[in-house]
């Protein structure tokens, strides 16, 4: 296919000759943070178009609605910059917003505060916000760089891509078909809304997502019931309200850091003093991603297989006032908590049966409402995205060898068929979880965005002309 084989308005956008377009795909956390950390940096000389297919900002995460739903880093730790660590605090408190360093502050609020980034930092000459849905993206004909075609048909043609996904919806669960009384992705626009009429709620997860979902199905309905389900039957633990202190485990040397002996060296940490595992988890996330680089690729298998989900409960802790809360649905007998496989259900009338295998029986769950709470499924393999899924058939990008994201190099640039790195194509966060496990936390993308920020605008701009057009379909705008 060539750009003439679409009947495309011109429209010229008078970018210098010494300006880089930069098209970043995805407009959540991640999106928005590479975003910001461009338009930030002095003399980058760029110019970013921030495509999504809805609000430009929050993303998922962080467009809920429900004031349960809160931060599980303090404020102190969510500031959009590493070097100006007091930028959220700042904002809360020039719009009279009462936070101290160690709130764990609303997730609709860090929302507004992605959003307002993108109005600080950008402007019209700087910064386009696109709305619609990349489909795919190819060399552009005409010049150096990439043209990417949107779903409704307009095109637009850049210097450099960076897919900033985010996470992924929830795998499907096996064995159950679309349904009124079926929730197949808690985060969709009013999703939760069939749980107000629910008394009996099976949630198939018990992570932050399940955790979220429980406390708003419960706020809905005072006499609501809610099962939690997952193959441990753990819930995150809960942060203290005073700080950690993170404590320094000590290492083997790098060439003896199998998984086993890091176990071990963790394990005889955490029990000098039971009661403080916190300050050794929190003192390893510094070191995280490099010790998992260190580990060979048959220890990270065995490490997501039968380790992560301890890692993930102690790692991603509840807020205070999130824990208390569901202590005290717990207390009251409205949340419970059942370790097994989710095997399938049925739908009879407005009943939903749920099968469980737990270790000694398939036992069944009735209810009037199942949601699919099992958190981000990989954003690359098997994905339902038209976009993901042609980059990898063309080989311009290939999933991770462990299948959390795709292939990268250091920086992030894609790595497609034959190990040969994408030129104009690189990614952030979640995506990257493959080769830096720690991807999905706030601190960790913006520090990933940063470093992009000083690699992007260094790209080739090849044989641009002066005024490159942007290509658009007549009326679309």
């Amino acid at each position: 296919m060539t750009h003439r084989s679409r009947a495309v308005h011109r429209a010229r956008i008078g970018v210098p000759p010494s300006r880089r377009t930069i098209a970043v795909i995805g407009a959540g956390a991640s999106g928005t943070l590479a975003a910001v950390h461009l338009l930030r940096l002095p003399g980058a000389g760029v110019r970013v178009l921030l495509i999504d297919r809805s609000a430009h900002g929050p993303g998922v995460a962080y467009s809920t609605g429900d004031p349960r739903h809160r931060l599980n880093v303090r404020a102190s730790g969510m500031s959009a910059f590493d070097d100006d660590p007091d930028d959220l605090l700042r904002w809360c408190r020039v719009r009279g917003i009462e936070a101290a360093p160690d709130d764990y502050l609303p997730r609709a609020l860090f929302g507004e505060y992605l959003r307002s980034l993108l109005k600080r930092f950008g402007d019209a000459d700087s910064l386009e916000l696109i709305t619609g849905t990349v489909a795919g993206i190819e060399p552009a004909v005409d010049r150096d760089g990439l043209r990417l075609e949107l779903a409704d048909g307009r095109s637009l043609v850049a210097d450099v891509g960076v897919l900033a996904l985010g996470n992924a919806a929830p795998a499907p669960l096996p064995g159950v078909e679309p349904t009124a009384a079926y929730v197949a992705n808690p985060w969709t626009h009013n999703a939760l809304d069939r749980a107000a009429g629910a008394r009996k709620v099976i949630i198939v997860g018990s992570g932050l997502t399940a955790v979220d979902v429980a406390l708003s199905v419960s706020a809905m309905n005072p006499e609501t019931e809610v099962c939690a389900v997952s193959r441990h039957g753990w819930l995150p633990r809960t942060h203290t309200r005073a700080r950690t202190r993170p404590r320094a485990v000590e290492l083997p040397p790098d060439g003896r850091r199998g998984l086993a002996v890091l176990v071990d060296a963790i394990a005889e940490s955490v029990n000098a003093d039971p009661s403080q595992w916190r300050d050794v988890i929190d003192g390893l996330r510094p070191h995280t991603n490099d010790l998992w680089q260190q580990l060979s690729l048959d220890d990270r298998r065995l490490f997501l297989r039968e380790l992560k989900s301890w890692w993930d409960v102690h790692r991603h802790r509840m807020a205070p006032a999130v824990g208390d809360e569901v202590d005290r649905l717990q207390r009251a007998g409205r949340l419970t908590v059942m370790a097994g496989a989710f095997a399938s259900a049925r739908v009879t009338g407005t009943e939903v049966v749920a099968e469980v295998r737990t270790r000694s029986s398939i036992r069944r769950l009735h209810g009037d409402l199942l949601i699919n709470a099992t958190g981000p499924s990989s954003p690359v393999g098997g994905s339902a995205d038209q976009l993901t899924r042609g980059l990898i058939a063309s080989g311009d990008a290939r999933p991770d060898a462990l299948g959390l994201g795709f292939a990268c190099d250091a920086d992030g640039r894609l790595v497609g068929d034959g190990g040969i790195c994408a030129d104009r194509l690189f990614t952030l966060g979640p995506p990257r979880r493959g080769e830096l496990f720690e991807s999905i936390a706030i601190p960790e993308i913006r520090a990933q965005a940063q470093a992009l920020s000083r690699v992007l605008p260094a790209c080739s701009l090849g044989d641009r002309a002066a005024e490159q057009p942007l290509a658009a379909a007549a009326g679309s705008r």
